[in-house]
C-alpha cells in the first residue's frame, strides 16, 4: 500500500469550510475497493450504491448529513469479494425517513478510509 496526503474539507454551515492534510492509506491497483455507480441520484425515496470489492474483508459503508452527523449505517462487517449493490432506503437509524439535502455515503476497509460519495434526497 502506498500513502498519500489528501485535503478533507468538512462543511460548517454556508459557505464556512474547515480542511486538514490526513494522511489516508491507499490500496495499490486493482485491490482497491471501488463504487462503480450511485442511481438514482438525486432520489426520492432510496439509491443503490454499487461497489466492488476485490478481496473479502472487514468494511463499513455508513451514511452522514453534510455536516458530518452519520445518520445509518447500511453494513458493517466481512464481505466477501465480488460486485455488489447496497441500497439505502432514504432513512435514518430509527427508521424515519431523512430530509431533503445532500448526503455522503462513506466506505471504509479494515484498515483506511476508502471513499465517499456525495448522493442528493429530493422532496418527491
Amino acid at each position: 500500500m502506498n500513502t498519500k496526503r489528501y485535503i478533507i474539507a468538512v462543511l460548517l454551515g454556508i459557505g464556512v469550510a474547515l480542511s486538514a492534510l490526513f494522511p489516508v492509506k491507499l490500496p495499490a491497483g486493482d485491490q482497491a475497493i471501488t463504487v462503480r455507480s450511485v442511481y438514482p441520484n438525486p432520489f426520492t425515496v432510496g439509491t443503490t450504491f454499487q461497489l466492488t470489492m476485490p478481496r473479502t474483508g472487514q468494511i463499513r459503508i455508513a451514511v452522514h448529513d453534510i455536516l458530518g452527523k452519520q445518520i445509518k449505517t447500511l453494513f458493517e462487517g466481512e464481505h466477501p469479494s465480488g460486485r455488489y449493490d447496497i441500497y439505502w432506503d432514504g432513512k435514518d437509524e430509527t427508521g424515519s425517513p431523512v430530509i431533503p439535502g445532500i448526503y455522503i455515503c462513506s466506505l471504509f476497509s479494515s484498515d483506511s478510509y476508502v471513499t465517499s460519495v456525495k448522493v442528493v434526497k429530493v422532496q418527491g
